[in-house]
């Protein structure tokens, strides 16, 4: 949906399915969803949401050596470069980093509040 333009309908999407997704356990469903979160965010320019969203998804990725697909990250970098650096470039490695930080759950929570 976020490909095709369709950035609130996959939010509604998201936020209607996401619990029922991540409490299914399966690492690599959850870290994808997280990171279609990020796609929302920044694709609506929630640059600090998108930021935590990414933190969250690449250090879950990195602890469960999940690597992600290279269309996938190519098209993750394309929304991210729209928000890249905002407000500053301190306050986003900031944001990245406290995403870092999270659980799938604090994530999910974070994305949904």
């Amino acid at each position: 949906m976020v490909r095709a333009g369709r950035v609130v309908d996959a939010l509604e999407t998201l936020r209607e399915h996401a619990a029922t997704r991540l409490a299914l356990g399966d690492v690599d469903l959850s870290v994808n969803m997280i990171e279609t979160f990020c796609l929302v965010f920044a694709e609506q320019e929630d640059a600090s949401r998108a930021a935590r969203m990414l933190g969250a998804s690449s250090a879950t990725r990195r602890a469960a050596e999940i690597p992600i697909a290279a269309p996938d990250a190519e098209w993750l970098e394309h929304s991210v470069r729209k928000v890249r650096d905002l407000p500053d470039p301190e306050t986003w490695r900031t944001n990245v980093a406290a995403g870092s930080e999270f659980t799938l759950q604090d994530a999910l929570y974070d994305a949904l509040r």
